[in-house]
């Protein structure tokens, strides 16, 4: 197990720092910041000498960013910050760390004052040509910006490019510069290695962005998230085309909205007609849809089973505590099954009234375990049927239990 340096164990870790293969500065604690290792850094050792495997660094505010520097060397390959505020800390790190992997800028806990970032941004865009060794960024919502998305796109082993998620009630989120983020002009041997791509972009602005170039063939992973809770119907259409035509070897998309803060009775209701060019990513394994108002039947969902037979993982989910009873039958499990053998991970909005729930296998043992094995899910991990309304949970709970492995969980969380 990785030794960790946490406030308040510095003392009794000083012995052991040669061990240490994290550091963690938290301005949430009430501890003074690692006073005996901070002085030994300073007066007598540098951070390569006292901590010689250090791998990763970890600051969550700034406060704790005036001592971050002391820690980095060479061999540090991973760096966590919370928030930067123009520290010069950014523009040393292709001096410092030339071997650092991953970088992961958030605004976790701390307050945004975008004014004070601008000089932080041109730093880090400028630093980012320098990291030859970068496989993974993920950057603030408001650092998204040209010359970042520039800057990241020059590294040449860059895998990985994200933006941190948004908080719960972040619906009136309004990222700059969108006109720009997909008039770029990126020469045809960027992003050649980039496999996964998780942004914070309005639906219809991520299209276009997807769309510019060959610049994204090689993505495997897609996660988006729009900024707003309340979007026109076509948007989903236009980000999944974009996909199908630029991302052909696509093998996960999730696609949420932003959780909503007004009525959602006023939201548009998403339908499979909305969905279905997903069917074109036939590379697909794992399909993640997370809209406010989601509404299917079980031909939709075997209609996308039919043409992803080696999906393992699907959940579509609406907001079921306050829409209309699911349209969605437990019964739909039995196609699911025949169809998508593979699934590990399944989660529907399901309804479970008593007229839907099919009855219980033969009270013949034999029988019973015959049918059992037949139906048995054998793969499936967790099942997740969101807030569905179990009026009648042991008749339930005996006809899952006749189509699950023992293994499976079941689970109502949202």
């Amino acid at each position: 197990m990785d030794d960790c340096i946490c406030p308040g164990a510095e003392k009794q870790r000083l012995g052991s720092a040669p061990r240490v293969h994290e550091v963690i500065q938290s301005q949430w604690r009430s501890q003074s910041l690692y006073p005996a290792l901070v002085i030994e850094i300073m007066s007598t050792r540098g951070p390569s000498e006292l901590l010689p495997n250090l791998r990763r660094v970890h600051s969550d505010g700034q406060r704790t960013l005036r001592h971050l520097h002391l820690f980095l060397h060479p061999n540090v390959t991973g760096f966590a910050v919370s928030h930067q505020s123009g520290n010069p800390l950014l523009f040393s790190l292709p001096t410092k760390t030339p071997s650092i992997t991953h970088i992961s800028l958030s605004e976790e806990m701390v307050v945004f004052d975008e004014g004070d970032d601008s000089h932080a941004i041109t730093m880090l865009a400028e630093a980012l040509p320098g990291l030859s060794s970068l496989e993974s960024l993920t950057l603030l919502i408001y650092w998204f910006t040209p010359t970042m998305v520039e800057a990241a796109a020059s590294c040449a082993h860059l895998a990985g490019l994200s933006t941190a998620t948004l908080d719960g009630d972040r619906d009136d989120i309004n990222p700059f510069e969108y006109d720009q983020l997909y008039s770029l002009s990126l020469r045809d041997d960027r992003f050649l290695v980039l496999h996964f791509l998780s942004i914070i972009l309005p639906f219809y602005h991520m299209a276009e962005f997807i769309s510019q170039g060959h610049h994204f063939n090689a993505l495997t992973r897609f996660k988006a998230e729009s900024p707003y809770s309340i979007i026109d119907l076509h948007e989903y259409k236009e980000v999944l085309s974009a996909l199908s035509a630029s991302c052909s070897g696509l093998e996960s998309i999730t696609l949420s909205t932003a959780q909503p803060r007004e009525n959602v009775a006023e939201h548009n209701t998403i339908t499979y007609r909305d969905l279905s060019t997903v069917t074109r990513l036939t590379a697909l394994q794992s399909i993640g849809i997370y809209h406010t108002m989601l509404q299917f039947v079980a031909e939709d969902v075997i209609a996308i089973a039919r043409v992803l037979p080696n999906l393992t993982d699907l959940s579509l989910n609406p907001v079921p505590d306050v829409a209309a009873a699911s349209t969605l039958y437990v019964s739909i499990l039995l196609p699911l099954h025949d169809l998508c053998s593979n699934l590990i991970l399944l989660g529907l909005y399901l309804n479970a009234a008593d007229e839907h729930i099919p009855p219980p296998p033969p009270i013949d043992e034999e029988l019973r375990q015959a049918v059992h094995e037949k139906m048995e899910f054998a793969r499936l991990r967790k099942l997740t049927v969101w807030l569905s309304s179990l009026s009648s949970p042991v008749p339930l709970a005996v006809y899952l239990s006749s189509i699950l492995s023992p293994g499976c969980v079941l689970s109502a969380e949202f």
